[in-house]
């Protein structure tokens, strides 16, 4: 069915798991503000955009738009991009147009964002926000930007709160139908929310490893019916059957993710987590990815992971944290392993925040991504696609 707009509707699932209305099973959905609908597991674009890959030929476009195909036919109808992720945006432009072409379901949903480059942020006008919003609907061929997800750089450059002023200017225009935040603290987000502005979402680091999400942030979040939308819950992979047993990467390997491993206590406590992991799934019949994607999934206030699944395999996987219920038990394990790891200091991207610290010096090449996307992002040449794929089935909502 489409989405509701009835205010009495669900709209964050309970904890540990919720059921969808006439269900017996695990959520599979969920609601945030005026019944915006999510799938609880969204499918990532990061990892396709051009600058963090190497998938730039016509054949590899192609793929990508396979991959989201089988996402949506596996269940998984909410795609996560941004304005930064080079190319990406367009990529997902022409996969919703060649499901308008064959009159498919409007049952996808894109949640972009909003990140002004770190130089530009003083400059951060109606016009600049404006001039980056059309680009985005160009890019994904919509009239209305089903969720722009805002992040600021620098707390110490004042005007987030202006600039998400204009934000609501241009959804009471119709260009955006959901304002969202990504990477704010919970402090800010109070202020945010304090303010008036009507936010469905924040998007933030939150894994089994990474837990600064889980205190105050998440509190906020339940108390004023905020989605908290979570990235990095595998942490790089490395919460996954793939490196259980394994010796830790001799070479740099996933560098946000390695300083994530580091500040928990290191390699032989990664190990500890993944053989808990490993023992949990044998009893259930499933990988470490899909308990450790659950577990999070099943954390106050949460309403949706973020999985950069772009293979029938890794799509398979992602929608098996959709079915897989944990029980009380298999929780109090989980915690009781977690116990036993370093909490990362202080409250969400604080520690990416300090751009001379370990973990922030990685985002020194990654805060100037607007001036290499300044015109419409172009994708390769595609080959037409058939007119109905076997991988294209169709999916009731």
């Amino acid at each position: 069915m489409t989405p509701s707009l009835h205010d009495d509707m669900p709209r964050l699932p309970r904890t540990p798991a919720g059921s969808a209305p006439g269900s017996t099973g695990p959520a599979r959905q969920v609601y945030l503000r005026d019944g915006f609908e999510l799938t609880r597991v969204i499918k990532g674009g990061y990892q396709l955009a051009r600058q963090y890959s190497y998938r730039t030929t016509p054949e590899s476009a192609e793929a990508d738009l396979e991959g989201m195909s089988a996402a949506v036919a596996a269940g998984i109808t909410t795609f996560d991009c941004g304005d930064i992720y080079i190319g990406v945006e367009a990529k997902i432009g022409e996969f919703l147009r060649r499901r308008r072409a064959r009159q498919e379901p409007d049952n996808v949903r894109i949640l972009t964002k909003f990140v002004p480059d770190f130089a530009d942020l003083t400059g951060v006008d109606y016009e600049f926000t404006r001039r980056i919003i059309d680009r985005s609907r160009q890019n994904l061929q919509l009239d209305c930007l089903h969720m722009v997800q805002f992040h600021w750089w620098d707390y110490q450059t004042p005007g987030w709160l202006e600039v998400l002023a204009h934000l609501v200017r241009l959804k009471e225009q119709g260009k955006i139908a959901q304002i969202s935040l990504t990477n704010f603290s919970a402090q800010r987000t109070r202020e945010i929310l304090d303010a008036g502005f009507p936010i469905a979402s924040t998007q933030v680091q939150y894994s089994l490893l990474d837990r600064r999400a889980a205190g105050e942030l998440a509190a906020l979040c339940a108390e004023r019916r905020v989605g908290i939308l979570c990235y990095g819950t595998l942490c790089g992979s490395f919460l996954s059957d793939r490196w259980l047993n394994e010796a830790a990467p001799e070479r740099p390997f996933r560098e946000k993710y390695s300083r994530i491993v580091d500040a928990i206590g290191g390699w032989d406590l990664l190990q500890h987590v993944l053989r808990t992991l490993a023992t949990i799934g044998h009893e259930h019949g499933v990988g470490i990815a899909v308990i450790a994607g659950r577990y999070v999934l099943d954390q106050p206030a949460v309403s949706g992971i973020i999985v950069g699944a772009h293979t029938r395999e890794q799509i398979a996987q992602a929608g098996a944290v959709l079915d897989l219920e944990l029980t009380p038990a298999d929780h109090e394990r989980i915690a009781e392993t977690l116990s036993h790891l370093r909490p990362l200091d202080g409250d969400v991207f604080d520690l990416e925040r300090d751009l001379n610290g370990v973990h922030g010096s990685i985002y020194q090449n990654r805060r100037s991504r607007h001036a290499e996307s300044a015109e419409p992002s172009p994708i390769p040449e595609i080959k037409p696609m058939s007119t109905n794929p076997p991988h294209a089935a169709r999916v009731k909502m």
